[in-house]
């Protein structure tokens, strides 16, 4: 009859969730408080402190993933033509020089460049000005062979006014803005 109720009570356990331990791996409570007073008298194993001049170890399959996307970035941007910034700046050098991967020459950049996308370039239409110059993929809008075409901007055209600000930004961060006429609102 215990029986009966036992094995009840171990299946109804069993159902929700509970798993019956076998009886040779049971202790009893003599058996567990000499086991903690063994491991009181242990000594302390030292664990190992990781320094900032130490590399975390990497783990899964793929440990030279980030090193491979690094080539693959590289690979794609050597690929590609580009046109040098200081090519579009009159006056300015480019400051890797020899070392640039870029390109220097208008002409080159201009035979190698892929085809427009549109004939109209949306920033040209409405800010009377490109900011990719050369470069955009609307070109043919804005560009009389080598030279920018520039025009008045579109009446209806606003600038942005919260951009290029990082001074404010600094300011801001430093708690040293002025916030006087905001305070005025309020």
């Amino acid at each position: 009859m215990k029986e009966d109720i036992k094995t009840e009570e171990v299946s109804k356990r069993v159902e929700g969730g509970w798993a019956p331990i076998k009886k040779e791996y049971l202790l009893s409570k003599e058996e567990l408080e000499t086991l903690n007073a063994e491991k009181l008298q242990e000594p302390a194993l030292e664990v190992a402190v990781e320094r900032d001049d130490q590399k975390e170890r990497k783990r899964g399959q793929d440990k030279r993933r980030e090193k491979k996307m690094a080539h693959a970035r590289n690979d794609m941007r050597n690929a590609s033509i580009r046109l040098c910034p200081s090519v579009l700046l009159k006056g300015r050098i480019c400051k890797f020089g020899n070392k640039c991967t870029a390109e220097h020459s208008i002409e080159k950049f201009m035979e190698q460049k892929p085809q427009d996308i549109g004939p109209e370039c949306p920033s040209f239409n409405q800010m009377g000005k490109c900011q990719f110059s050369f470069a955009c993929r609307f070109g043919q809008a804005h560009t009389n062979g080598l030279e920018q075409i520039e025009k008045e901007p579109d009446p209806s055209y606003k600038p942005t006014m919260n951009t290029n600000y990082s001074a404010i930004q600094i300011a801001m961060r430093k708690h040293q803005y002025d916030f006087s006429r905001a305070d005025k609102v309020l």
